[in-house]
């Protein structure tokens, strides 16, 4: 049954999610190469703007450096963590940014890539011992 809301505001209403249960890594060296990371969708969307929220309990650089993009069926949207050089590893890394997306449907994906080397968008079981889940969400702005 459809929820009709009339001069009330709406937000932080998710409208698609993805929980990341293990480790996901790149090799990727380039933009164009770049490694999915997470990806939420298809979900149907209405017109009006977003947050792309990712979490995790931290990531990690290639050699020098990690870049995360955030894409919208599959053309490049933006760069929301355009090239992190940290000496150690953000703990915990929260990338959230605001898209305009059209009505439709859309898929949302966060694609990572480093200088050369591994990087590790670190995620886990939660288990005793364990990293926690990492999660992407699209929420309502």
């Amino acid at each position: 049954m459809p929820i009709t809301v009339q001069n009330t505001a709406i937000g932080s209403l998710a409208i698609g999610t993805q929980v990341i249960t293990a480790n996901v890594t790149t090799v990727a060296t380039s933009s164009a190469a770049a490694t999915a990371l997470a990806t939420v969708g298809p979900v149907a969307c209405y017109g009006v703007n977003y947050i792309a929220e990712l979490w995790a309990v931290a990531i990690t650089k290639g050699t020098t450096n990690v870049s995360v993009e955030l894409w919208v069926d599959g053309v490049f949207n933006q760069s929301i963590l355009p090239l992190s050089v940290n000496t150690t590893n953000p703990n915990p890394v929260l990338l959230r940014s605001q898209v305009a997306l059209t009505d439709g449907v859309h898929t949302i994906t966060w694609r990572g890539f480093v200088d050369a080397g591994t990087g590790t968008l670190v995620a886990g079981a939660g288990t005793t011992g364990v990293a926690p889940n990492a999660l992407a969400r699209l929420i309502v702005a």
